[in-house]
């Protein structure tokens, strides 16, 4: 409620916050553990407590600051019935605590090591180098809502420029500018133009590209 310099908010770990709450939820729901609710009710109800978690962290981004929840992960065999099971990495939480957490994250992120396969030997290697996935895999959960590349450094200032990027207003006024200028490209290069544009999206740097190459082209 006060006003501060803080622009970011770090939950570290959500794993080690869900005891937490179990325990708060025993101790009003006067249960020895959250088992004791019944089958599956204790994680309900502590599902109500995340709620509320999540409601502060909206009013905390109302006011402009970032938010990032950490969580550690875990490996789950997952039964996928359109193939044979396999192995899995899942947020190290209840399924439904999980579940609403991803629902409402804009971004999450997969992070590991880059990992490379030797051919000539059956072992990886890794580069040292951290990396995040974006997109949901076979391996992993991930997702955004900004048209990340499907993998990035791990780092704060790559993911911020990747998402300053993700502009839908600035995009559109790219879009706009570019179907004026479309008319001054030969008829034969028009339709390529259009069909680049269109399939840009919000993505401002694909889109600017265009401007400058028909702008290149048209100058000459």
């Amino acid at each position: 409620k006060e006003d501060h310099a803080y622009e970011t908010v770090v939950i570290d770990s959500l794993d080690w916050l869900e005891p937490l709450c179990w325990d708060f939820v025993c101790r009003i729901g006067s249960k020895k553990s959250i088992e004791e609710f019944g089958y599956g009710k204790g994680y309900v109800v502590a599902l109500d407590e995340w709620r509320r978690l999540i409601a502060k962290l909206d009013k905390i981004k109302d006011k402009g600051i970032n938010v990032i929840l950490i969580a550690h992960a875990t490996i789950k065999t997952f039964h996928d019935p359109s193939t044979e099971d396999y192995d899995r990495y899942v947020l190290k939480l209840h399924d439904k605590a999980a579940g609403l957490i991803k629902e409402w994250c804009d971004i999450v992120l997969f992070a590991n090591f880059e990992t490379f396969a030797k051919k000539d030997q059956r072992k990886a290697v890794s580069s040292g180098d951290r990396i995040a996935k974006t997109q949901h895999g076979a391996s992993w959960d991930a997702k955004n809502r900004f048209k990340l590349p499907e993998q990035i450094p791990l780092d704060w200032t790559e993911l911020e420029t990747r998402i300053n990027l993700f502009n839908p207003e600035q995009a559109s006024v790219l879009f706009a500018e570019i179907q004026t200028l479309i008319h001054k490209l030969p008829v034969d290069k028009r339709a390529n133009a259009r069909k680049a544009a269109i399939m840009a999206g919000h993505d401002v740097a694909e889109l600017t590209r265009i401007v400058n190459k028909i702008n290149e082209v048209t100058s000459k």
